[in-house]
């Protein structure tokens, strides 16, 4: 059963874009959200929007404990579609940072609790953005934690979390530039429509960068929870490179940046079923079978483990 928190919301005016509009403040594990209404909602509807955001915050914080900002505004505008949440973007350029939703008001909390969206677009803001060059970073830090997370929350069953990541990986291998490298994909990955090869790479490479940790008694969590202790706010202009380099550094590995290197000059997804095997997850006709082998259990599980949410203190 997925769970709902409840929080107080405080009410107030905000100057944006020149114009005066109600802001929301409601409560995030280690800060606050600010929801700025962009459209005209009911009662009815901000409550049930309130409330999918709030769910998604927390499933977010699930990496680490906290959610990724201190201080964070989103935006909220209407739109119509037949899903919850036809479109959304990350917003780097403003302080705080932010996210952007149009949203189908009309869609049930069940739907937007079950849409990946919201989720994603919050795990981006663990980190800074890289620059188009690196954006395979970037959507691949989202798309591999969205689906974690999700399992984390129960939103996602562990199988089901695990069929997610295998499926998008399969989209990612049946790219048809296999004669341009991941790195010159990224920059262009808009004009050539290769949104799932730089997508899912991204995501193959943090799963691949995770079990190396994990087998070692470390994990992807930590490293980001550190990095965000210690760098994230800092005034810097970060490339995917600096980004991984910092990583090994906090984790004392030499993992990220040789491995960053590798995928970025490679032309074809990589073996995903090899990758996947070293948590005993085979697949048969693309469907997720997991090996009976406990010790590939339990480091398995450890991904995906369902975990409490933490209440907003502030």
């Amino acid at each position: 059963m997925w769970r709902v928190l409840k929080s107080s919301a405080l009410l107030l005016l905000l100057g944006i874009s020149g114009s005066t509009v109600a802001v929301e403040r409601i409560a995030t594990p280690g800060g606050q959200m600010s929801i700025v209404w962009k459209s005209g909602f009911s009662e009815g509807e901000q409550t049930k929007l309130r409330s999918w955001l709030e769910h998604a915050a927390q499933t977010t914080s699930l990496l680490n404990g906290e959610f990724p900002l201190r201080e964070t505004r989103v935006y909220v505008n209407r739109a119509r579609s037949s899903g919850p949440v036809p479109w959304a973007h990350t917003i780097r350029d403003s302080h705080p940072e932010g996210v952007e939703f149009h949203v189908n008001p009309n869609s049930s909390l069940e739907d937007f609790f079950s849409d990946w969206t919201a989720v994603h677009e919050f795990s981006h803001l663990f980190i800074p953005y890289p620059g188009r060059n690196d954006i395979w970073i970037s959507e691949g830090f989202a798309s591999y934690y969205q689906n974690i997370l999700m399992a984390r929350a129960g939103v996602l069953t562990e199988r089901r979390a695990w069929q997610k990541l295998a499926d998008g990986f399969g989209r990612g291998a049946k790219d048809r530039n296999a004669h341009i490298s991941l790195g010159d994909l990224s920059a262009r990955m808009h004009r050539k429509g290769a949104y799932m090869r730089v997508y899912w790479s991204g995501a193959l490479y943090f799963l691949e960068a995770d079990i190396a940790l994990r087998k070692r008694g470390q994990s992807l969590d930590a490293v980001v929870a550190e990095y965000n202790k210690c760098c994230r706010q800092k005034s810097h202009y970060w490339t995917g490179l600096k980004l991984v380099q910092s990583f090994d550094q906090i984790a004392g590995t030499e993992l990220f940046e040789p491995l960053f290197k590798a995928y970025q000059s490679e032309y074809r997804l990589r073996d995903y079923s090899e990758i996947l095997a070293r948590l005993g997850i085979s697949l048969k006709n693309q469907r997720v079978e997991f090996s009976s082998d406990q010790a590939l259990q339990q480091i398995r599980q450890k991904f995906t483990r369902p975990r409490e949410f933490r209440t907003p203190t502030s």
